[in-house]
């Protein structure tokens, strides 16, 4: 781990000013720390993730298949719907949303105009991208809030109606999340 990586780990958790005063090595630094106390509500965060795991494993038993993919679908879309915000000066520019994801969060972002399909490939990871999911052990069928982000933010960028599907998610045991986004109208 290097020090920026180190220092942002370490304020996260609410250390930040712990964390600097062990490295400017001031006087009594080390007393000083040890008066810190520890971060507050450093659990909920695995708690909440935990629970929501329960919460989609109980949709997963109580409802339809269809239905199921269609809620979490939707739980994505409303996601969307929330960040559109960072990606509204792409909105008619689809190319310069997929350089911008090329440069900040995926491995590749490639539309192919002939087959009105854009392919979007992950970079690798051990975890899920999302933070409801965290370590907690999440139902695989929850990877359909993700297309439902994916069909929402694409289908606003775009301005017409799109279909996307997940062709691999770490949920499902592959090494990056990847999806197909279809364009239709």
């Amino acid at each position: 781990m290097d020090r920026k990586e180190f220092l942002r780990n370490t304020c996260g958790l609410g250390l930040c000013a712990c964390t600097g005063m062990l490295l400017a090595g001031k006087a009594g630094a080390k007393e000083k720390a040890a008066e810190c106390p520890p971060p507050k509500d450093e659990w909920k965060l695995d708690f909440v993730q935990n629970r929501f795991s329960k919460f989609v494993d109980v949709i997963d038993q109580q409802v339809d298949p269809d239905t199921r993919d269609q809620m979490f679908g939707k739980f994505g879309e409303v996601c969307s719907n929330e960040s559109v915000g960072q990606f509204k000066q792409y909105i008619g520019n689809i190319d310069g949303f997929l350089q911008y994801i090329r440069e900040n969060w995926v491995e590749s972002a490639e539309f192919d105009k002939a087959r009105n399909e854009i392919t979007i490939t992950g970079k690798p990871s051990d975890k899920c991208f999302c933070p409801f999911v965290g370590n907690s052990k999440m139902s695989t069928n929850f990877c359909n809030c993700s297309t439902g982000w994916m069909k929402q933010t694409y289908g606003a960028i775009l301005g017409k109606k799109v279909e996307a599907k997940a062709t691999a998610t770490v949920l499902r045991g592959d090494d990056r999340c990847s999806f197909k986004i279809q364009i239709l109208g």
